[in-house]
């Protein structure tokens, strides 16, 4: 039983603060602030202790990693048609008489193969902090997966 602290994200604007000595665990969040007595408390814990780094969520293992990753890739795709090509596409679902326009479909199926591209890149990434930080840009045709 015990009292851990933790980042609660990347900034490093606030702590998660967890005792496990309570029934449920009491958990709170501290602003990184002077004036905050529970951060304060932290700093004098902190003398003695280390704190735990920040986990993003879905990247504790690779294969989460790029799970999560190529997830978010899927929805920034479909938002990204939503975004652009949501008219064209349901006039050509609700009008037979209504085909996409040539640059509209070259575009989406421009879309899909940089997301087929990426998942695959993704898949063969070894390094968690390389697939987190990974981008892609449909508007722009291209992704980037740090080396």
């Amino acid at each position: 039983m015990a009292i851990t602290y933790e980042w609660a994200d990347s900034a490093q604007t606030s702590i998660k603060y967890t005792d496990d000595s309570t029934t449920p665990d009491t958990v709170k969040f501290i602003p990184v602030d002077t004036g905050n007595r529970d951060y304060q408390e932290y700093l004098t814990w902190e003398e003695t202790n280390d704190i735990t780094a920040y986990s993003y969520p879905g990247y504790d293992t690779i294969a989460n990693a790029r799970t999560t990753r190529i997830a978010a890739a899927r929805d920034a795709i479909e938002g990204w048609i939503k975004e652009n090509y949501t008219y064209e596409i349901r006039r050509a679902a609700l009008n037979t008489g209504y085909s996409l326009p040539g640059a509209t479909q070259t575009a989406i199926d421009a879309a899909y193969t940089l997301f087929d591209n990426f998942s695959t890149a993704i898949n063969s990434e070894a390094d968690i902090d390389d697939v987190r930080t990974s981008t892609i840009d449909y508007t722009g045709d291209s992704y980037n997966i740090p080396a």
